[in-house]
Parts: structure tokens; C-alpha cells; sequence
């Protein structure tokens, strides 16, 4: 039985700077509603699906970022900075509390954490995993490839990928692992 790991000191502001961009890096072009999206990129959706987190936040995250612009949150945002309350808000837009905070950026992008958050374990993660790509692209191609890619597939293990689907049916999703038990003869 495994308990639960130990949480180690992080670095909140530089946690938040990662999300930020892994929201961004996952919806792959801003958006703003005066210029239109092509309707092939990453939706909101997909997004909070990839990253394990709501729509609301995931929009938070992209407003924050600077990737995300339409009407509304143009609205809300002006409301806002006339001094109106999230109450005045809610009952001039119609929006739920959650959904008119959704639209606000973050204004501290960090909080003082004695010790990581889950979140900030996968943000670490998903650095760690970056990193092994970058490096996989610089050997590609030179003896030692198959190193890099090796080191690539165990950075990706329970990592969930999803099939690419079939005409209007999604794809499925799925994780897998890899043994590096010296006496399964290898790599496996």
C-alpha cells in the first residue's frame, strides 16, 4: 500500500507562470470573438479535459493569459473596474457567481504555499515531460536517439492519450506503463 507522498517546498509564482502557459500551449491560438476562431483548434472543453480542470478555470487561466477576449468577458471585466460588485454583476449579466469570476483574471498569480499542491505536482510533471521532448528534438537523427526516446516514453507513462476516433465517434482513452525490470531481458 502506498501512502501519500511527501510535499515539498515549490515555487507558487512560477507554478502559476506553467499553468498559465500549459493552458495556453494546450489552446494553441488566442481567441478573441472580433476576429474569430478557426473551428478545428482546441476548444475550452478540450482543454479542461487535457488538463483535468474545469471550464471555468481553464477560461481564467486563458483571460489571465491574455488568450482568451469576447464580449462578455470584455463586460465583466468593464463592470468590474467601474466598481461594481460580483452581486451587481450577476444580476446585470444573468451569470452565476463562479461563471462571472470565471471571466475576471487572476490578480495574485501566486500564494504563499508551505508545501505543493497536487496541482503543483502535475505542473511539475508536465515540465518534466517538456523538458524530455526538447531533448528527444535535439537527438533526433544522431546516435543516442534511441536514448532520448526511450526516456521519452517513460516521462509519458500514465499519461492519458486518446485515440484519434473514427468519423464522428471521439477517440477512447487510454494510459500504459513499462516494466524496467532488468530481467524481462530489456526494455519493455
Amino acid at each position: 500500500m502506498r501512502g501519500r507522498p511527501k510535499k515539498k517546498e515549490s515555487n507558487p509564482e512560477q507554478s502559476m507562470e506553467h499553468l498559465l502557459q500549459k493552458a495556453a500551449l494546450l489552446y494553441a491560438v488566442p481567441y478573441d470573438d472580433r476576429d474569430g476562431r478557426v473551428s478545428d483548434l482546441p476548444s475550452l472543453n478540450y482543454v479542461a479535459d487535457e488538463m483535468n480542470t474545469t471550464i471555468l478555470r481553464v477560461r481564467k487561466l486563458l483571460i489571465t493569459a491574455d488568450y482568451f477576449s469576447t464580449v462578455l468577458s470584455r463586460t465583466v471585466q468593464g463592470m468590474i473596474r467601474k466598481g461594481m460588485t460580483v452581486e451587481e454583476v450577476m444580476a446585470a449579466t444573468g451569470l452565476g457567481k463562479a461563471s462571472v469570476y470565471s471571466y475576471i483574471p487572476y490578480k495574485v498569480r501566486a500564494f504563499n504555499l508551505d508545501q505543493t499542491t497536487v496541482n503543483a505536482d502535475l505542473h511539475k510533471l508536465f515540465r518534466a515531460r517538456l523538458k524530455v521532448c526538447d531533448e528527444l528534438k535535439e537527438h533526433v537523427g544522431l546516435p543516442d536517439e534511441m536514448e532520448y526516446l526511450w526516456k521519452c516514453v517513460v516521462a509519458f507513462e500514465e499519461y492519458p492519450f486518446r485515440t484519434s476516433g473514427r468519423g464522428s465517434r471521439p477517440g477512447v482513452k487510454f494510459t500504459y506503463t513499462t516494466s524496467r525490470t532488468p530481467s524481462t531481458g530489456g526494455r519493455h
